[in-house]
């Protein structure tokens, strides 16, 4: 069975900026182009949720078809996406970014933003989910008591728009979520258009009065692992695949070599002590008298055991070079 990508690379959503602006140069955005931006970025949805899953140990060696109930059946899953995130960031970023200003006002309002947002944390979490997902958006907000708070973001919670221009200049975001109900597959949806100028709360089909936007630009800043925003093991997935597949193999061949069938050639058994020869693996072939010619043996398939452990070694070792991440478990590391 071969292991393909199963999406599509996502392109950033464009669109001609004189379709959404009025005589006076503003943007006029309705309800009809926000369903079609969001139905846009929800095509990248299934890409992101397997990445996510690689991730998180779910990969698709349990999802393969079930064999028959007399074969072995294990399914492995070495969990490659985890341990590569992990070592990356904390090679990459294990001392945290320090941040600072000469002029001491400026620098004291900077740490005490720092202190507010916990920021060290914020920029791990932001590290592992570019790694995941290939970027990350970083959402600046204005609290109840009107201090300003970042939050991180996932790709699947919010949507930016370009212009399709050559400078693909950021028009707007969009951070949305959807009401799940029973009666509709896909829910209604909510959340804020963000603009330069102002910030639009819409529910379903409906957009509320625009409030100011504080900061003068779109708050959101995206996070990028890479210009292709690739993730960290998505190149290495198809490898990690084979890899799961193939160390479940080598269990179910250890399984088989536990559970060898018996076989008696030359003398017959009674038929009640066999009731299947799958189950209890056991074959018997008789039609002799002389007890000379009577063999009894277990039978066992041919060992793959070297073929399987080169395979596996060269999957591990192309799994790190083409995510270009260091083995720290390797005894050659250092």
């Amino acid at each position: 069975m071969m292991t393909k990508r199963p999406y599509q690379l996502p392109k950033p959503i464009t669109v001609d900026p004189a379709t959404l602006t009025d005589s006076d140069g503003k943007l006029k955005i309705d309800t009809v182009a926000v369903e079609k931006f969001i139905r846009l970025h929800e095509a990248s949805f299934r890409r992101y949720e397997y990445l996510e899953n690689l991730y998180l140990g779910f990969h698709n060696v349990f999802k393969l078809p079930e064999k028959e109930e007399w074969k072995p059946d294990n399914r492995l899953a070495v969990n490659f996406p985890r341990y590569m995130t992990d070592t990356f960031s904390g090679y990459g970023y294990g001392i945290p970014i320090k941040v600072s200003h000469p002029d001491e006002m400026v620098d004291e309002a900077v740490q005490s933003f720092c202190r507010n947002n916990e920021v060290t944390d914020h920029d791990a979490e932001m590290i592992k989910r570019c790694c995941i997902y290939g970027h990350a958006y970083e959402y600046i907000y204005q609290d109840e008591e009107a201090h300003t708070k970042v939050t991180a973001l996932t790709p699947k919670d919010l949507l930016i728009v370009y212009d399709d221009t050559m400078c693909q200049r950021a028009l707007f975001a969009i951070r949305y979520g959807r009401h799940h109900t029973a009666d509709t597959s896909n829910g209604k949806t909510f959340g804020e258009i963000l603009t330069r100028e102002e910030i639009r709360p819409f529910d379903d089909q409906k957009i509320d009065e625009a409030r100011p936007n504080p900061y003068g630009y779109i708050p959101v800043v995206e996070w990028r692992l890479n210009d292709e925003r690739l993730g960290l093991f998505e190149n290495a997935a198809g490898l990690i695949e084979v890899y799961n597949r193939t160390i479940g193999e080598k269990a179910n061949d250890v399984d088989s070599f536990a559970e060898a069938y018996l076989a008696i050639m030359g003398a017959p058994i009674d038929a009640d002590g066999v009731r299947r020869i799958r189950d209890d693996r056991l074959i018997n072939i008789y039609g002799t008298d002389n007890a000379k010619d009577v063999l009894v043996q277990f039978l066992q398939k041919p060992s793959a055991d070297g073929t399987q452990e080169n395979l596996l070694n060269r999957l591990e070792n192309l799994i790190y070079q083409t995510s270009m991440i260091a083995n720290i478990s390797d005894d050659t590391f250092g």
